[in-house]
């Protein structure tokens, strides 16, 4: 799987089969999504978002057809996250933005 789109009132949410640690500014955290090959979500707000959208989707693709997307994250991870976002409440953490 490539991505996953998830429309929200006022954005699309993107997962994608990206590298875990991979920065970008339109890219969050996505544990809370629960995809185990899917790490990281795009944050599309603006028409003006789409064009670096799509070379995120670009390079998942090359990623997934390459064989070479290695991300397979298990459940510890996801009861871990899971737990440290009720610890830090919502909206922390996770869905911050990822550096640019």
């Amino acid at each position: 799987m490539v991505a996953a789109l998830y429309g929200h009132s006022d954005h699309l949410e993107i997962a994608l089969a990206l590298e875990e640690h991979r920065v970008h500014p339109l890219l969050v955290d996505a544990s809370h999504l629960t995809w185990r090959t899917l790490p990281v979500a795009a944050i599309v707000r603006r028409k003006a978002d789409v064009d670096a959208l799509r070379e995120l989707v670009a390079e998942a693709v090359k990623r997934i057809r390459a064989g070479t997307h290695d991300v397979h994250r298990d459940n510890d991870f996801f009861v871990k996250s899971r737990k440290a976002r009720r610890r830090t409440g919502p909206g922390s953490g996770t869905r911050t933005r990822r550096g640019g």
